[in-house]
């Protein structure tokens, strides 16, 4: 992993689906002189996917002032991307296995798949502090 840290960028925002276009904004202002096009699509993307989720799962049964906080940490050769929330943890690999991605029919349940996809590198963890932490590089 690139260790030389060139920028981080935090954001917290509310549990609202109103706050994508804050957060992609955000996202895009901050990363959009240092990727290409096609690599900014992907990684607004992935945290689009990353932010929806947590609002309409994570965080179903939470008050809106319940925090979601993004990083953002540009490295010279790859973005990293840090989701938290403060909902009950989840089976990730099991989502990251499911096979609802090749069912048309399926209505949901392709999230995971999308982010691991387009991402060079994601992961899953429960912190210490009782939060989850959606984790992914891209590299540019």
């Amino acid at each position: 992993m690139d260790r030389v840290v060139i920028q981080r960028h935090q954001l917290w925002t509310k549990t609202s689906l109103d706050e994508l276009v804050t957060v992609i904004n955000w996202f895009s202002q901050n990363c959009q002189s240092s990727v290409s096009r096609e690599t900014l699509i992907r990684c607004q993307t992935v945290l689009a996917e990353a932010f929806t989720n947590v609002v309409r799962h994570a965080h179903r049964h939470l008050h809106v002032e319940t925090p979601i906080e993004i990083e953002l940490t540009l490295h010279p050769q790859q973005l990293e991307l840090r989701v938290w929330d403060c909902g009950p943890a989840f089976e990730f690999t099991h989502y990251l296995n499911t096979h609802t991605a090749h069912d048309p029919e399926a209505i949901g349940g392709r999230g995971i798949q999308l982010i691991a996809h387009l991402a060079d590198q994601v992961s899953y963890e429960r912190t210490a502090d009782q939060r989850n932490c959606l984790w992914m590089i891209k590299r540019y």
